[in-house]
């Protein structure tokens, strides 16, 4: 089995090594696969929903695998995604995109200009609610620009092609393995 990324939070239920077929939690033989749907739980992103995903029920103790091959352009993908939402980013999207860089919060406060504590509040709540509403904006951003130089190298300039006009909008990120690339796609949600 492949290690995931460091840092990122990634429960036994996620299978890297898509030839293994014996179950994590017991060692016996997958009685049923099939392909479906996952919500992304794991790395705390339930709005991140997995399409067509390998899914592995154990015979023995019932418990239930994911298969994500290509986990590192999974990973990039989402954050791609993240970074171009038309809203601010949320609290569990924060935790991610540090995480997938694996920055401690002390090192993101100090790459951003903040403290362990602002960080640390905007991943719980999505914004600070202490902090000055420019502060929220200015730091949201700040946060989408990193994410881009670590994902592409500081000589490509970057601005998100969709600021937040509905601060509050609810979207879905939808990902789906295509050949060896994962592609992305943002969905309002009703």
């Amino acid at each position: 089995m492949a290690a995931p990324l460091p840092g990122v939070p990634i429960s036994s239920k996620i299978e890297y090594d898509t030839k293994a077929m014996k179950c994590s939690n017991c060692g016996s033989e997958f009685l049923d696969c099939r392909v479906g749907d996952h919500s992304y739980v794991e790395a705390r992103l339930e709005h991140v929903l997995l399409r067509d995903v390998e899914i592995r029920r154990c015979a023995s103790c019932e418990e239930t695998s994911v298969v994500l091959p290509a986990l590192t352009r999974l990973h990039d993908a989402i954050a791609r995604e993240i970074i171009e939402q038309p809203r601010f980013l949320l609290g569990p999207e924060v935790e991610f995109l540090r995480k997938r860089f694996d920055y401690t919060l002390e090192q993101l406060a100090e790459e951003l200009g903040t403290s362990e504590f602002f960080i640390k509040a905007w991943e719980a709540n999505g914004r600070n609610p202490k902090a000055n509403p420019d502060d929220n904006v200015g730091f949201d951003r700040m946060l989408r620009l990193w994410v881009h130089r670590e994902l592409e190298g500081a000589e490509k300039p970057w601005w998100p092609k969709r600021l937040p006009e509905n601060p509050e909008q609810r979207t879905t990120i939808e990902a789906r393995l295509e050949g060896e690339a994962w592609v992305t796609q943002t969905v309002p949600v009703a």
